[in-house]
């Protein structure tokens, strides 16, 4: 049997931080104008629901059991009192008769990695006749790369160092197999296995 409970304020900015709802829950969060969930792990059933703008921010997990709906809609609609709120609504500048405000808006998604990215790369295409490029993500152009290549047998069969966000290589001459990628950049080190058909 699930039971059911909110978490819910009429603040303007809502924060939820460390909840777990279990798999036996429905628990539903409501902010005002917005609510921000964080620490939070969602097993079990949850709407989260604000008027302007919900922020799911880090440590956030909705497990594969779980049933997340997360929407902006009218919250606190048995509240008589509105004190220090209002809804606002522009009328386009070439209509001024009767315009209503839109009962649903569009949910923008936006998630923002906090933090320093780690380097990493990309080998495309992979698998690779013998023709390739070794693509650098979150990197600086002007770091120097080091690439080495061995075969399945830990025998070094190429070694290149560049500069730059992207390397073209040619390995045609190559047996088939695969090969381990190892590539260091700065202090980073980034293993990769490739296909050569």
């Amino acid at each position: 049997m699930k039971t059911e409970t909110e978490i819910k304020a009429a603040n303007a900015a809502f924060l939820v931080d460390g909840e777990n709802i279990p798999v036996s829950m429905v628990k539903n969060i409501k902010g005002w104008n917005s609510v921000t969930v964080s620490n939070t792990i969602i097993d079990g059933v949850s709407n989260i629901t604000a008027r302007k703008e919900i922020n799911i921010n880090t440590e956030f997990h909705a497990s594969s059991t779980s049933e997340v709906h997360i929407y902006t809609g009218e919250t606190f609609a048995e509240c008589p009192d509105y004190t220090g709120f209002a809804r606002v609504a522009q009328t386009p500048a070439n209509d001024n008769s009767n315009y209503k405000i839109p009962p649903n808006k569009g949910i923008e998604l936006t998630f923002v990695k906090t933090g320093k990215t780690k380097p990493d790369a990309e080998i495309i295409p992979n698998p690779a006749t013998g023709l390739f490029v070794i693509k650098m993500l979150n990197v600086d152009d002007a770091n120097l790369t080091a690439v080495r290549i061995k075969n399945m047998v830990g025998r070094q069969v190429r070694q290149v160092t560049f500069a730059g966000s992207e390397y073209k290589m040619d390995m045609s001459h190559e047996a088939r197999g695969i090969y381990m990628v190892e590539i260091t950049t700065g202090k980073n080190r980034i293993l990769k296995k490739l296909i050569i058909n």
